[in-house]
């Protein structure tokens, strides 16, 4: 009982995680004052690629917006993120100019050490340009995010969202444990039956 217990708990974890799997970004500000960007979950990538070191990483969110026309800035953030439980990492600054496409945003980290396998987790945090935009905030919505190195290659698939602090795999855990109780106190009801009288 104990296994399928746990395993049900570990499915709801994982269905809470992979039901919002995008990162979720929220802007305000702009026209002729900073912008401030709101990661409102934290993110999880599996690095997939077999390279060595992962100079970066840098985590690209597809069509937030082409805030810097091409350019980028260190601004001031709260974001951060690890790899593989490590310590938060800062990020560096926020670019518009790495991918192909001048609306993807791209948060840029310092530290290498991510190799196939290894799970990074971009923090929820907020990231305030240090420049006034003179153009509107992009729309708020959820957007595809993977992770690159600084020559663009990506090497990860596409980030899963991570419910803060986990309220829905919470809520399922102590739903499971009522439900547990219920039926054991329920069999402790039951008005036990003589063997000879079945």
């Amino acid at each position: 009982m104990k296994t399928s217990l746990s395993s049900v708990v570990a499915l709801l974890v994982l269905g809470a995680a992979t039901a919002r799997g995008q990162a979720i970004l929220s802007f305000s500000g702009g026209l002729g004052t900073p912008i401030t960007l709101t990661l409102s979950q934290s993110v999880a990538y599996t690095i997939t690629s077999s390279t060595p070191t992962l100079n970066g990483p840098y985590f690209v969110l597809q069509n937030g917006g082409n805030i810097f026309a091409g350019g980028f800035d260190t601004g001031i953030s709260t974001i951060t993120y690890s790899i593989n439980g490590g310590p938060a990492q800062s990020l560096n600054s926020l670019a518009n100019n790495l991918t192909l496409n001048p609306s993807d945003l791209t948060f840029l980290g310092t530290q290498t050490g991510a190799t196939m396998g290894s799970i990074v987790l971009l923090n929820a945090g907020t990231f305030t340009t240090s420049i006034n935009i003179a153009s509107p905030p992009p729309a708020n919505g959820s957007f595809n995010t993977f992770v690159i190195d600084n020559n663009g290659s990506p090497h990860s698939g596409f980030g899963v969202g991570v419910p803060e602090p986990y309220p829905t795999a919470l809520l399922a855990s102590g739903a499971m444990g009522l439900f547990v109780a219920l039926r054991r106190g329920r069999k402790s009801l039951e008005p036990s039956v003589p063997r000879a009288a079945q």
